[in-house]
């Protein structure tokens, strides 16, 4: 799955998700957005964020400042039953992972 925008605000809750396949893909670019995600903790994540100004946090950790790369994987990724891999790249961008 993809999702491209300009300028936005972007929620999604994965808790009740149920993926067609084992390891899923979600690509999201943009300019400028406030992206907020909930991500069951059973579930094996794979994030990789890239944002040139504002912050990303997933779970405890967090980057914040000017051209900002996170690359980040739970414990559980490889024996998850069901993998999520965010690939999220925005120019200007407030980025929160809760993980429940």
């Amino acid at each position: 799955m993809s999702i491209w925008n300009v300028l936005g605000e972007l929620q999604m809750d994965l808790t009740y998700a149920i993926p067609e396949q084992k390891e899923t893909t979600i690509v999201l670019q943009g300019v400028i957005a406030d992206v907020d995600l909930i991500v069951p903790e059973d579930m094996g994540l794979s994030v990789t964020a890239s944002v040139m100004f504002g912050q990303t946090s997933v779970g405890f950790d967090k980057e914040a400042g000017v051209l900002n790369k996170m690359v980040w994987q739970s414990p559980n990724y490889w024996t998850a039953d069901r993998q999520v891999k965010l690939e999220i790249s925005y120019i200007v961008a407030d980025i929160d992972i809760k993980i429940v």
